[in-house]
């Protein structure tokens, strides 16, 4: 429901995405999390740009550890100076004294500010168990003022998950980045191009509304491309390629190769298919972030366009694994 425009480096955000980013007022912490492409920083910052009555620091955890500690606590140091030079003394937390101390000082700190929020971006490289358990610990303070929002391509730690879940963080995921049928009209329309509902039917269900893939389509309407599937397909499956298959490991691409056959698949099926139990067959399946889940039925499935890029890497696998798999 995010839409990146094409001549601006700001992001059209719907409404509907405005009033779940609006809640972050109603929380300590925010979690942003859905894959690459789906326009996760560009949408953050033109929402918090010059958002009224908020103090809003931006931080990129892209760096080393040490780098964005030395960051966060430049930040700090602009509400509240004492504490800042504490968190500088602690350093990173990596004992269980030091992610105390820092559950101590969180518990306390407040914003000189009337409202300031801290907004992380790339937190995944910095993001581990010890994190997590400040977390856990903390969400609750009574600090006044100083809110955070991380930003992360994916979010699998069960106890984070469970403070979205019990409704004690905000959670933000890919479902609310993604275009709906009529996201993509308006968004072709703000790029002055008038799509028919078949066309916006036909876009929305090769690509479940992944804003990429649908800029990429637009693209291709808009340079009047006769093969606009075919232009789009070989610019997505190299987009694929770089940002999302070249950072799974070789069991992730495994596992993807060989659930590949299906078209949708439940838990036991993926159980069978891959001869793994279940916890492992869950923590594969709630780690790679283009694979979708319908509650409603229980069955996973991929998104068309990665969907349709696996396919390619099996054709290109040996034949007699290809059998194999086939064969299950």
């Amino acid at each position: 429901m995010a839409h990146i425009k094409n001549l601006s480096n700001r992001a059209y955000i719907s409404g509907s995405l405005k009033d779940k980013l609006s809640r972050f007022e109603m929380y300590r912490y925010s979690f942003i999390y859905a894959p690459t492409g789906y326009g996760k920083s560009k949408v953050i910052r033109t929402f918090f740009k010059n958002y009224p009555g908020y103090t809003v620091l931006w931080i990129d955890a892209e760096s080393s550890r040490e780098i964005f500690w030395g960051n966060f606590c430049n930040a700090v140091k602009l509400f509240n100076v004492s504490l800042a030079e504490s968190f500088k003394n602690i350093g990173f937390p990596d004992s269980d004294e030091d992610i105390n101390a820092v559950i101590n000082l969180l518990s306390i700190m407040n914003s000189e500010q009337s409202s300031a929020l801290l907004v992380i971006d790339n937190f995944d490289n910095i993001f581990n168990d010890n994190m997590c358990r400040i977390f856990a610990a903390s969400y609750l303070s009574t600090a006044v003022g100083l809110r955070y929002a991380f930003i992360l391509k994916k979010l699998t730690n069960q106890s984070i998950i469970n403070l979205i879940t019990k409704d004690d963080a905000l959670g933000i995921t890919k479902k609310d980045f993604a275009f709906s049928q009529e996201d993509i009209e308006d968004y072709f329309r703000l790029n002055e191009i008038i799509l028919d509902k078949e066309t916006s039917k036909d876009i929305f269900n090769k690509t479940l509304g992944w804003p990429y893939v649908v800029h990429l389509y637009m693209e291709a309407y808009k340079n009047k491309n006769t093969d606009a599937d075919k232009t789009v397909l070989d610019k997505a499956y190299t987009f694929i390629e770089n940002n999302v298959w070249l950072e799974l490991s070789d069991d992730e691409r495994q596992f993807l190769a060989t659930m590949s056959v299906f078209s949708s698949f439940n838990l036991n099926q993926c159980m069978k298919q891959t001869f793994l139990e279940e916890k492992m067959c869950l923590k594969l399946l709630n780690s790679i972030p283009l694979i979708n889940y319908d509650e409603h039925t229980r069955r996973y499935s991929f998104n068309p366009m990665f969907d349709g890029f696996i396919l390619q890497v099996l054709d290109e696998m040996p034949v007699d694994e290809v059998t194999k798999i086939t064969l299950r």
